[in-house]
């Protein structure tokens, strides 16, 4: 893993831009049914894992206009990946065979299956809002108006192979992964707000916020 911050700054602003990188391998994540809870070691098959790869790229900036207004936004991107491979044997094997010929029966009964899953996601996003401080009537208070957007894109897939096991609970694929689900999803956001804090006196503030959000979501795949 890796994360980097360089922080910049003038006379009336400052802004920063972080990195964080992140790349992961898990093994081990097999489950086992639980007609086969009596023989647990069929649960340490492999190979078995997650891997997973992350991307976070984060831009931050303050503006002072003048003594009463400033502006502060953010530009973030993120980049997420991540593959999880499972093996599951549906049949106790008390001896260790490479054999193919279970792909020519009817129905195929092969006494394992790899199950791959892989997902991938892009995002950017953007947040901005202006602050005033300006008194009204002579009396303190606070505006803020921002904006909230953020676009990304989605895709899952998930592929499955017959394979046998060797002698060391390895999976031993038999033919080419084939494709069980191809999924992907595109979504939009957007929100825009405003908030006002006013000092009616000494002792008593009133506060008055309003906020509008829109989202949209599109599937497609099977």
């Amino acid at each position: 893993q890796f994360f980097g911050k360089y922080i910049t700054n003038g006379q009336y602003w400052d802004g920063s831009l972080s990195l964080l990188l992140a790349d992961n391998l898990l093994y081990g994540n097999q489950t086992v049914p639980m007609s086969m809870l009596d023989r647990a070691a069929q649960g340490y098959s492999h190979p078995d894992y997650i891997a997973t790869q992350n991307v976070v790229l984060n831009g931050v900036g303050n503006f002072e206009i003048n003594e009463v207004n400033s502006f502060t936004g953010n530009l973030y991107y993120r980049h997420l990946s991540r593959d999880i491979l499972n093996s599951n044997i549906g049949s106790f094997i008390p001896d260790a065979t490479n054999d193919a010929s279970c792909l020519g029966h009817s129905p195929i009964d092969c006494p394992a299956t790899n199950l791959l899953a892989h997902y991938k996601q892009e995002l950017v996003g953007v947040n901005a809002q202006w602050n005033n401080t300006a008194r009204i009537w002579s009396e303190f208070q606070t505006s803020t108006i921002g904006i909230n957007a953020e676009f990304s894109h989605t895709g899952f897939g998930n592929f499955g192979q017959y394979a046998n096991v060797d002698s060391s609970q390895g999976m031993v694929g038999l033919a080419a992964y084939m494709t069980q689900a191809d999924i992907s999803s595109s979504s939009q956001r957007l929100g825009i707000f405003g908030t006002s804090t006013f000092d009616v006196s000494e002792n008593l503030s009133a506060t008055a916020s309003a906020r509008y959000d829109y989202a949209s979501l599109k599937l497609s795949g099977q």
